[in-house]
């Protein structure tokens, strides 16, 4: 994709035409922000300053258009890269462009930060620093300067810690709200790894076995911490801020094996401020595992998810960070936090819970409605986690754009719709009202089919 983009883009400059506009889009977040790292990092060396316009496509309607709008394009826009965005949400034009204005609203939050003087007093600060200065003095772009780990989506080495950090999934932490279980599954939302009961975090037992007497965990303070109140304990999650970081907690979270860290957000500008936190510990041969917590005060779901995602995707797609625990006064819908938390997992493909869906906008090429066919095929499919299905609206993107799928559905004329597995047509000109169906049974045929529970 960079490659294509650049050979154009040459042939642009020896024939002195400069009114151009670089747009790389995938519906693969990973894909999507790596080909404008380096697109941006190619056309920074090379002298090209054309804008660049960003978006996710087939990003999907609802929790999941949203989020992984703001995961890959809120990554960039907070790196410097960008100039034009576009929210492709496959629900009514009208509400791409609110969802666009909250994101940027968000990202100029971020950016006001400056996380250098919350770290603790006895710490070396210099590294980061050193970055900051070069990064606002204009020395050098955001994507060069701004990561500690500058190899492309190189996970961020942690110890095994019971069923937390080295190459496990990161977990999700959830805090009960008065009524709940330990285990509150339901409304196709994954269970939580932990939940927190206001006084320890309890893991939760997959579902079958016995939940009467669940594991138990302390959620420690630094004070507590360090004056040995974890003594006795298999396990230890060790709450602390970027100010609570001292040389001396560093040094013995270093030898403890037991620990690990629930680094909670105090800033504006979580992406900054959890890397400074990882950083920190890594210079210090610290590998204890890394959960990210923060409380948004935010009461409306569509913000909410929104800043979540825009403030937690950079750093799971640079695969940073072994947890993910936030909460929000947006409990309108229950269990939202879990949902969006495993959502931003999913979206930086880092952990899979749920089906994903990819589906594009509705446009004058169309010939079906594609709300109503994406949430038929949504209803009937949903369960088969771990699958990729894509609701394309026509032949002339659907093909390529799907790339990343399992199974297309496309529509190919006026009420026909042509069905794929990976990028091989199977059935085409299936009549609309038999399509589903069609799907359904091409997946059987497949080995996808899976029954839940």
């Amino acid at each position: 994709m960079v490659n294509s983009a650049l050979e154009f883009l040459r042939f642009c400059i020896e024939e002195d035409f400069h009114n151009v506009v670089v747009s790389l889009k995938s519906s693969n977040i990973l894909i999507m922000v790596e080909a404008n790292r380096m697109m941006a990092d190619h056309m920074y060396n090379e002298a090209m300053e054309y804008p660049i316009h960003l978006g996710v496509t087939e990003a999907g309607e609802g929790e999941d258009g949203r989020i992984r709008s703001a995961a890959g394009i809120g990554t960039l826009l907070f790196e410097g890269i960008g100039e034009t965005i576009r929210v492709s949400l496959t629900e009514d034009p009208e509400k791409e462009i609110p969802v666009a204005k909250k994101l940027l609203d968000h990202v100029e939050e971020l950016k006001k930060e400056n996380t250098i003087t919350s770290i603790g007093e006895d710490v070396d600060k210099t590294a980061l620093q050193d970055h900051q200065d070069n990064t606002e003095a204009g020395k050098e772009p955001a994507w060069v300067a701004g990561d500690f780990y500058k190899e492309p989506f190189s996970r961020r080495i942690s110890i095994k810690t019971g069923n937390i950090g080295g190459e496990q999934s990161p977990v999700v932490l959830e805090t009960l709200t008065d009524g709940q279980g330990v285990s509150p599954a339901g409304g196709g939302v994954p269970v939580a790894d932990y939940v927190f009961d206001g006084g320890r975090l309890v893991m939760n037992l997959p579902a079958g076995e016995n939940q009467s007497d669940p594991d138990s965990y302390p959620l420690l303070s630094v004070r507590e911490y360090l004056a040995g109140s974890a003594t006795g304990q298999s396990l230890v999650f060790l709450r602390a801020s970027l100010s609570d970081l001292s040389g001396k907690l560093i040094e013995k979270a270093a030898s403890d094996k037991r620990l690990v860290f629930v680094a909670v957000s105090q800033t504006s500008c979580p992406p900054r401020e959890m890397k400074s936190f990882v950083a920190m510990l890594d210079k210090k041969k610290c590998t204890s595992p890394v959960i990210f917590k923060k409380e948004y005060d935010k009461k409306d779901i569509e913000d909410y998810q929104i800043s979540a995602a825009a403030d937690f995707a950079p750093l799971f797609i640079d695969k940073i960070g072994d947890g993910l625990w936030i909460t929000s006064k947006a409990e309108k819908t229950e269990r939202i936090s879990v949902s969006t938390a495993f959502s931003i997992l999913q979206s930086s493909r880092i952990r899979t819970t749920k089906t994903e869906f990819i589906s594009c906008p509705s446009c004058g090429r169309t010939m079906f409605n594609i709300q109503e066919a994406t949430a038929a095929v949504k209803r009937e499919t949903s369960h088969l986690r771990g699958l990729k299905i894509a609701v394309m609206g026509c032949i002339v993107n659907g093909p390529g754009e799907m790339a990343d799928a399992d199974y297309g559905y496309v529509g190919s004329g006026k009420g026909k719709v042509s069905l794929y597995k990976k990028q091989t047509l199977v059935k085409r000109n299936v009549p609309e009202e038999d399509a589903v169906n069609e799907l359904i049974g091409l997946i059987k045929e497949g080995g996808d089919w899976r029954v839940e529970g």
